[in-house]
């Protein structure tokens, strides 16, 4: 999702030859109702339904009861200044 997710135009064709094989991968292996929610979160992400809560879904079907009841928003996610939100400059 990530590769998927930092696509545009100017691409070289190598990236979306990689992010097709990724997709089409994940096809294969994938329940229909978590890859059909992957491609929800790549083109109409919502606060339900966006790349964290694919990652979730994912976890629980590999890991079923196992799982630690982790969230989305226990996932961590790295974007510049995003420390920024939530803690105080350290001294």
């Amino acid at each position: 999702m990530v590769l998927a997710r930092s696509l545009h135009e100017s691409s070289p064709p190598e990236k979306y030859e990689k992010a097709n094989r990724l997709a089409w991968e994940l096809a294969l292996w994938l329940p229909a109702d978590i890859y059909k929610a992957m491609g929800k979160a790549l083109t109409k992400p919502d606060s339900k339904t966006n790349p964290l809560s694919v990652v979730v879904s994912v976890r629980n079907a590999l890991l079923g009861n196992a799982d630690g009841n982790l969230t989305q928003d226990d996932i961590l996610s790295h974007a510049p200044g995003i420390g920024k939100k939530h803690h105080a400059p350290c001294k």
